[in-house]
């Protein structure tokens, strides 16, 4: 069995972005990234986006809870201090800051929004501008890429892509991938992007039986999950072939440890690959971020104007 761990990919792009990003052309300007709430594992995952942000050469700016950065927004608004509760007009404010800001070059706000601002999700992230939506979970990046006009994925998929085919598996021609989970953050596209490259695809949501997802997972060669359900998947989904390769995107608490959404120990020895959580696919979407980056800039032009 091989373990899809995240070191082998994440430093080869860290490696290449080195390369192509220019501490001097960032020097004064930056990317930002809005926390809200107090969600411990956000917290650690923004210093983890800051600290490969740096190591490659791009300035990174905290803005919201936790940290407080200095922007040069045209008021004496301070939202950007830490703050216990954002109300919903201070949060589009600083969007709108942002979007007109010609030193911040890109920005994402880190999900998941705290309890009192999920119903004012969509109304967030659609608030961002295309030519910097870094995670293009407003809509319109992801749109123009299902149409073949601009080559984008959101970093999560796109690490679950990166970390197959650093491993061997980025032939999709004919394959049947089952994708556990419809979020717009993972599910939804990567089950789009996983069309596009001739698989065959069967995505699946909370509303599905057990019994018919396990039957789907029986059938399938490739498993993705990302549900946050501790242990959702374990020996039931397997079959006798000992071929088929299990992703988990999925991250929860279990006896007081990080466990991901699939029984890695249920499934050891019986499959082809598998991704552990911690350090599977999580690490590999950091750098991805990133990697968007160059997208975003190398596609600047037909950016212009949507």
């Amino acid at each position: 069995m091989i373990l899809l761990e995240w070191k082998k990919v994440a430093t080869e792009i860290k490696e290449n972005l080195k390369k192509y990003f220019s501490p001097a052309e960032f020097r004064d300007s930056y990317v930002g990234i809005i926390l809200l709430g107090d969600d411990k594992a956000s917290a650690v995952y923004v210093q983890m986006k800051k600290k490969f942000g740096e190591e490659v050469g791009v300035n990174v700016k905290i803005f919201g809870n936790c940290m407080q950065e200095q922007a040069d927004f045209p008021n004496e608004r301070h939202w950007f201090q830490n703050k216990n509760f954002y109300e919903i007009h201070e949060v589009l404010w600083v969007i709108q800051m942002l979007n007109a800001d010609p030193k911040c070059l890109w920005f994402l706000v880190q999900l998941p929004l705290p309890t009192y601002l999920q119903a004012h999700k969509a109304q967030i992230l659609a608030r961002i501008s295309p030519q910097k939506d870094l995670d293009g979970l407003g809509g319109k990046l992801f749109g123009l890429s299902t149409i073949d006009y601009l080559d984008f994925l959101p970093a999560t998929p796109k690490a679950v892509l990166k970390l197959l085919s650093s491993y061997g598996f980025s032939d999709f021609t004919g394959k049947t991938v089952l994708v556990i989970g419809q979020s717009n953050l993972v599910g939804k596209p990567l089950a789009v992007e996983l069309i596009k490259l001739g698989a065959e695809v069967v995505s699946v949501n909370e509303h599905i039986s057990r019994d018919l997802l396990i039957q789907f997972s029986q059938h399938a060669d490739i498993i993705v999950s990302a549900t946050g359900q501790a242990h959702l998947v374990d020996q039931n989904f397997i079959n006798s072939t000992k071929s088929q390769i299990f992703v988990d995107v999925g991250y929860a608490m279990k006896d007081g440890k990080p466990t991901g959404d699939m029984n890695a120990e249920a499934l050891a020895g019986k499959v082809a690959g598998l991704s552990p959580v911690p350090g599977g696919v999580w690490p590999v979407t950091v750098a991805c971020i990133f990697d968007n980056l160059r997208v975003l800039l190398e596609n600047d032009e037909k950016l212009l104007g949507i």
